[in-house]
């Protein structure tokens, strides 16, 4: 991790913010990855508190991101969320104050920047004293986050085509509760461990050390679900990326490829919105050839395994999926018997004569015709009643029936498109 704190001595900027006595100064910007770590930190340790975070300037916003998420159990719940509909969130600015601290037994400054053209904040922590404070200061905080977020999911994203941003910390997703067919689960796991243990080995032969891998087939049928899934398993980050971005650029996305934090899977969801074979679909600025370039290009990244996901790998062109770039191909289907039974096992678990209602259902619908997604939602309506899930097995066929002719629909509506544009811009070579 590169970190961004600028160590200053006062400039004018800061006369007016601090006394000249100050000496030394640290400013983490909000970009920066130690931004959030310290912040946390501070709070954690009382050091401040979440009040001076958010108490000056408030702005509307109609977006409820943590309220009521934790009381799961309470009996209001609806009401409250019937309340938050109408009512908006409130979100409090920084003040721009600041407040003294103690840090083993000196004391220290923090103040708030908030920038009003941009909406981004930065930290200046200062002392009377030497800069050693203000190294171990945040060291400690970095140590701190580090054992906080050992055993966790992190998930990063791209801002404005630019950088990574850590956007959230997840409990790891148990592999067993992503229910693909065993042997599929089994080869990919001991696939992305073979590909990290023999390293070594990728250098010593001049072999490039990335591994590609292309998860193909209809929709919910587990394809997301299971990278979140491996990446806990493995103890690894997930950096998600989106072309589809106006901000991306061939530039950008090959600089960012070449940062990503270590130990990453790196993820490109739903490929086949981006390019028919050569032919660009969205208002992305990554060319065809540059996104080719990134992937398995001389400045391509190493040490990181790459997943793709389509619904439709006939669309892809051939460049982007051979060897090299896509090394592994898997098809994730529509639910097997195995994974009906499963997944009705494991979501009923706690009834008495699950085995055979799981048996009994998955007798009742044909095999490869339904995702898993759809089966969820089938078994979620009915979790309080198991029997009803089972008797209930024909609106699982029905609904099966009407996905069947909206996707038909969606499927002509996309192919219009692609025509429509064909005609309009030409195929890039």
């Amino acid at each position: 991790m590169i970190l961004g704190f600028i160590i200053v001595g006062l400039g004018a900027a800061y006369q007016l913010i601090y006394p000249k006595i100050f000496k030394k100064t640290i400013i983490i910007q909000q970009q920066d990855p130690l931004f959030k770590a310290f912040i946390s930190f501070m709070i954690d340790k009382q050091y401040i508190n979440d009040d001076y975070l958010k108490v000056a300037l408030a702005t509307i916003e109609y977006k409820n991101k943590n309220a009521d998420r934790h009381n799961v159990h309470d009996q209001n719940l609806f009401e409250k969320q019937e309340h938050l509909k109408s009512k908006p969130r409130v979100n409090y600015v920084p003040t721009q104050e600041t407040k003294p601290f103690t840090y083993k037994g000196q004391q220290l400054y923090i103040y708030q920047h908030f920038d009003f053209r941009t909406y981004q904040r930065s930290l200046l922590v200062s002392t009377y004293y030497n800069f050693k404070i203000l190294k171990e200061l945040v060291n400690e905080a970095l140590d701190y986050n580090l054992f906080k977020e050992k055993d966790m999911t992190q998930i990063y994203a791209v801002q404005y085509g630019q950088q990574w941003q850590k956007i959230f910390v997840k409990t790891p997703r148990t592999v067993d509760s992503v229910i693909l067919p065993k042997k599929t689960t089994d080869f990919l796991i001991e696939d992305v461990k073979k590909f990290y243990s023999r390293e070594k080995w990728y250098y010593s032969k001049g072999v490039p050390f990335r591994r590609g891998y292309l998860l193909y087939g209809p929709p919910g049928a587990g394809k997301t679900s299971f990278v979140y899934a491996l990446a806990g398993l493995l103890n690894m980050n997930i950096c998600v990326v989106s072309l589809n971005s106006q901000h991306m650029t061939d530039e950008n996305l090959q600089n960012l490829l070449q940062c990503t934090p270590p130990k990453s899977i790196i993820l490109m969801e739903d490929v086949d919105t981006l390019y028919d074979h050569r032919t660009q679909l969205n208002r992305s600025q990554v060319t065809f050839s540059g996104f080719l370039n990134c992937i398995d290009g001389i400045l391509a990244q190493e040490g990181h395994v790459l997943f793709m996901s389509t619904n439709h790998r006939e669309k892809l062109d051939s460049a982007l999926i051979r060897p090299g770039r896509a090394d592994v191909h898997i098809k994730l289907d529509h639910a097997d018997k195995y994974q009906i039974e499963k997944l009705f096992f494991n979501l009923f678990s706690e009834n008495e004569g699950v085995e055979i209602a799981a048996k009994k259902f998955a007798e009742k619908i044909p095999e490869k015709t339904i995702s898993m997604a759809m089966l969820q939602s089938h078994f979620m309506k009915y979790i309080d009643d198991m029997q009803q899930a089972v008797e209930n097995y024909q609106e699982v066929i029905d609904n099966m029936a009407e996905q069947g002719d909206y996707e038909e629909q969606k499927k002509n509506k996309k192919n219009a498109q692609i025509k429509k544009s064909k005609l309009d811009g030409g195929s890039e070579e």
